[in-house]
């Protein structure tokens, strides 16, 4: 029987061996399964780490560049805002120089709009009432080099400063405001260098 037991011996021995090399193969697939599937892992983490890291930056370079637009606006829009003011308050101190320096203004600017020949002049009921003695002589004295004549209507004009001149049918408005108006371009380019040097 002695035999016997030796063959079951050798037997369980042999089963045990197999079963210690099948479990060991097992283990070792496991773990080069379980390595692959690390790395890969490890792979896709780092994948969605760097799109996360571009999205993140696309985002912010979008929101930054959002900003910076909302600035730009916001800050044009206060440059114009206070040009407008520096302009409405220089159009205003005109409109409210004293009587001399008013009507010294008024001759300089019909000497710049007066045709060469013969016209009426008009100005609001205010400046009818303040016009200085003499005027219309000084008016014409500086138009002589011009050729023009110009008559003070008594006829006054909705206006708020300046004047209106009048040949036959035709005006040409020189109020302060129309001046403004269709100088405002010229007059935005000479104040924005003296605000924002």
């Amino acid at each position: 029987m002695a035999g016997l037991d030796n063959i079951i011996e050798q037997i369980l021995k042999s089963s045990e061996d197999a079963a210690e090399k099948t479990l060991s193969a097992a283990r070792k697939e496991a773990e080069e399964l379980l390595a692959k599937a690390d790395k890969e892992t490890e792979q896709e983490i780092q994948a969605i780490r760097l799109r996360s890291e571009q999205n993140t930056a696309d985002i912010l370079a979008r929101g930054s560049s959002g900003a910076n637009l909302r600035y730009r606006q916001g800050l044009l829009a206060c440059r114009q805002r206070l040009i407008q003011e520096v302009l409405s308050e220089a159009l205003e101190h005109l409109k409210n120089l004293e009587t001399k320096d008013y009507f010294d203004t008024v001759i300089r600017l019909a000497k710049k709009s007066a045709l060469p020949k013969e016209g009426q002049i008009h100005f609001s009921r205010k400046d009818l009432l303040r016009l200085p003695a003499g005027f219309e002589a000084a008016l014409n004295d500086a138009l002589k080099e011009t050729g023009g004549i110009l008559h003070i209507s008594d006829i006054p004009k909705d206006l708020d400063g300046g004047f209106i001149l009048s040949y036959g049918g035709i005006e040409e408005n020189c109020s302060f405001d129309a001046l403004f108006d269709s100088e405002r371009d010229a007059l935005k380019d000479l104040v924005y260098p003296i605000l924002f040097p």
